[in-house]
């Protein structure tokens, strides 16, 4: 009889510690799909915040020193957020947008005689870049947007 209730203990041992087991897997994976969930969200925030920002500039035309402090400091969190590429191509636009501000101060500072042709054209041809925002960042945003998570049936 003590051979048999120690081979039942035993067994119970088992069963107990992979429930227990189970059970923290289970949490961690849930914490895991937690974590994902949050970068998702703030990559997801950041990447409005942006589009927002150049949306507001193409509409407007320019790009005041807040509209681009707006963009700076947005950049400045998608460096956490996303890759080297990405990063990179923000500095870009972010040139733009200060290469903007410049020329339309220009525009307002000189008449026509005094090369404001030549501001005009530069004017329009960072337009033109911002104008591409869309077509680029997408591709280069998209691989970090993925939640590559797949629903468990268990």
């Amino acid at each position: 009889m003590a051979l048999w209730f120690q081979i039942a203990q035993s067994l119970l041992t088992l069963l107990v510690a992979g429930s227990l087991g189970y059970i923290a897997f289970r949490q961690w994976r849930t914490s895991h799909k937690r974590a994902v969930l949050d970068l998702f969200e703030k990559r997801w925030e950041t990447y409005i915040a942006l589009q927002a920002i150049v949306s507001e500039v193409l509409q407007t035309g320019s790009a005041p020193a807040n509209v681009s402090f707006s963009f700076l400091s947005a950049m400045n969190k998608a460096e956490f957020l996303f890759g080297a590429e990405v990063n990179k191509y923000l500095r870009r636009v972010y040139k733009l947008l200060i290469d903007l501000d410049f020329a339309n101060t220009r525009i307002e500072d000189t008449g026509p005689g005094q090369g404001q042709a030549g501001h005009i054209q530069k004017r329009y041809d960072i337009l033109m870049a911002l104008s591409q925002y869309y077509v680029t960042i997408n591709p280069l945003v998209k691989p970090y947007m993925h939640m590559t998570q797949r629903l468990s049936r268990w």
